[in-house]
């Protein structure tokens, strides 16, 4: 298909979807959403990048499209341009937050070195509560969060999370773990990095089984 051809049926395609057309999410995903992945790829922020960061990518900005199809003007720019932008911001966010969790890291081992560091401590971003808040589906959140996280350890460390908690000590308490501080610091990181990775990989998964459930009503 010609660029032309293809971006009048993404046009078409998204008009579908402003008329509530029941497949046009699914055709989009099937039509669009590979040249969106193919296209973020060749971008230089993406070379060597872990293909499901990507996908995450172009998911999120794909289900951010289909909840807010109005953003799109198709005078401006074809739906797949507007697709990879949103995408390729979306890879931006995620990197700079892997490179803050790094330098985190380092600071930590750092510290551990030199002997000047307290669980008390805070290590962690400000936004960590309200992250898993956006990551976390419904209102239930104890019910959510026994669906979600498996492990039981990991599901009182997400609770802990979601309060708020800022102190290393009261996760490690609930972890049960013991070493050095600096140890302890960057397991009791691990442990939560593993669980926001967690949930970040099902949400993209539920919204899209739950666009898929909606196409086949």
């Amino acid at each position: 298909m010609s660029e032309p051809d293809f971006k009048a049926r993404s046009n078409q395609l998204h008009e579908f979807l402003i008329q509530g057309d029941p497949t046009a999410t699914a055709l989009i995903a099937e039509e669009i959403l590979p040249e969106v992945i193919a296209q973020l790829a060749r971008r230089k922020e993406a070379k060597g990048a872990d293909e499901q960061i990507l996908y995450d990518a172009v998911y999120d900005a794909f289900f951010e499209y289909t909840d807010k199809p109005d953003r799109f003007q198709a005078a401006k720019s074809s739906l797949i341009a507007f697709l990879t932008l949103a995408a390729h911001r979306n890879l931006l966010n995620t990197q700079k937050s892997a490179r803050r969790r790094s330098k985190r890291e380092k600071s930590v081992e750092v510290a551990a070195a030199a002997g000047n560091l307290s669980l008390e401590e805070d290590i962690d971003d400000r936004d960590e509560q309200q992250l898993l808040l956006s990551l976390i589906p419904g209102n239930s959140l104890e019910e959510k969060i026994a669906g979600l996280v498996i492990d039981p350890v990991d599901q009182r460390i997400c609770e802990l999370m979601l309060q708020g908690e800022r102190s290393t000590a009261e996760f490690v308490k609930v972890a049960g773990l013991t070493g050095d501080a600096g140890t302890l610091a960057k397991e009791v990181k691990r442990r939560k990095d593993r669980i926001i990775k967690v949930l970040e990989r099902t949400r993209t998964r539920l919204r899209h089984e739950q666009r898929q459930k909606t196409d086949s009503q």
